[in-house]
C-alpha cells in the first residue's frame, strides 16, 4: 500500500504549479474549475500526486499556530529526492529559504525544510543507500 495524493488548498494555483514543477519536476496530468468559479489541478512527479484547489482568501495556519489554538493538522509532508547536489542548486538559483538552519541529519536519511508559496512545509528527503531504510528494531 501506498498513498495516493495529497489533497491540499493553496493561495495561488499557477505560481503553486510553477514552484513545484521547477523545484521537483511536477507537471500537470489534470485540470478544472469547480462550480463556483475555482480551479484546481494535479500534479505529479513520479509516483507523487498533488491536488491543488486555489482558494486566495483562506488564512494558512502552520503547525505552530495550529498548535497554538489546539487544533489537529497537517506540520509537512515528505519528498524524496535522488540527487542532493542538483536539488539543492535549484534552491540556491530559485532562491529557496531552507529552514531549521540547513540540512537535518536523521539516523537513516538526511532532510532539508522548505516551504512552498502557500505556506506548506515540505521535508525533501535524500534516504542513506538510495532507498527507504531503517535500523531493524531490537
Amino acid at each position: 500500500m501506498r498513498i495516493d495524493h495529497l489533497n491540499m488548498t493553496v493561495t495561488d494555483l499557477a505560481a503553486s504549479i510553477s514552484w513545484y514543477s521547477d523545484l521537483f519536476g511536477f507537471a500537470v496530468v489534470e485540470r478544472g474549475v469547480l462550480e463556483d468559479g475555482r480551479p484546481w489541478a494535479i500534479i505529479r512527479a513520479e509516483d507523487a500526486l498533488l491536488a491543488m484547489y486555489e482558494y486566495s482568501e483562506r488564512e494558512f495556519l502552520d503547525g505552530d499556530l495550529l498548535a497554538s489554538r489546539k487544533i489537529h493538522g497537517l506540520n509537512h509532508f515528505g519528498l524524496t529526492i535522488e540527487e542532493p547536489d542538483v536539488w539543492l542548486a535549484k534552491v540556491k538559483s530559485m532562491g529557496v529559504k531552507i529552514e531549521y538552519g540547513g540540512v537535518v541529519k536523521w539516523p537513516n536519511s538526511r532532510a532539508w525544510y522548505v516551504q512552498d508559496p502557500s505556506g506548506w512545509e515540505i521535508e525533501v528527503v535524500s534516504w542513506d543507500g538510495g532507498g527507504i531504510s531503517f535500523d531493524k528494531a531490537e
